[in-house]
C-alpha cells in the first residue's frame, strides 16, 4: 500500500508519500482497524522515502524502509539485501516479474509530481525524480537499479 498515492485515481494533491498515507490509513479505518494501527500505517507509508526518520518511527516504519529498500536490490540502503538468497529471489520473481519497476514507478512518481508544484518540494524523492532526468536522462535511482541485485 506504498505506492497508493501514485494510483491513477488520486487526486494527487500533495506528496505521493502523503497522499498514500492518507488513502491507506482511511481503508484502513473503513474496515474497522483501530485508529492507533492506521495512524502507524499512516507513519509507516508516509516516511518511507525519509532516511534516518523512518528507522526512529517504530519497527512498522522500520519494516516497510527495510522492505521497499530490499525491493529495490539495494541502492536505496536496504541493509538486510542478503536476507533473499538467490533462489528465493528467482521465485518471488517468477511469480512476480519486475517489469521494469525502478522506471514505471518512477514514471508514476514524476507524473503525480508534475500535476502541483506542492508535490514535488526540493530535495524530496518526488522533488528529486521531476528534475533529474532532465538533466541525467534518467533518475539516479533508477541508474542505480539497473545496477542493483535484482538488476531492474
Amino acid at each position: 500500500m506504498h505506492d497508493l498515492g501514485v494510483a491513477s485515481d488520486g487526486p494527487h494533491n500533495q506528496r505521493f508519500e502523503v497522499e498514500g498515507a492518507d488513502r491507506a490509513a482511511a481503508l484502513l479505518l473503513e474496515r474497522g482497524v483501530p485508529a492507533a494501527d492506521a495512524d502507524e500505517v499512516w507513519q509507516a507509508i508516509a516516511l518511507h522515502t525519509s532516511p534516518g526518520i523512518a528507522e526512529r518511527r517504530g519497527t512498522l516504519c522500520v519494516l516497510v524502509r527495510e522492505g521497499v529498500g530490499l525491493d529495490f536490490g539495494g541502492p536505496l540502503g536496504a541493509h538486510h539485501i542478503d536476507a533473499v538468497t538467490d533462489e528465493q529471489a528467482d521465485a518471488i520473481h517468477h511469480a512476480y516479474p519486475r517489469l521494469e519497476m525502478a522506471r514505471s514507478l518512477t514514471d508514476a512518481i514524476v507524473a503525480q509530481a508534475a500535476k502541483d508544484p506542492r508535490n514535488a518540494p526540493r530535495y524530496s524523492i518526488p522533488g528529486e525524480f521531476l528534475r533529474e532526468p532532465g538533466k541525467f536522462g534518467q533518475t539516479r535511482l533508477e541508474h542505480a537499479c539497473r545496477s542493483s541485485r535484482w538488476g531492474s
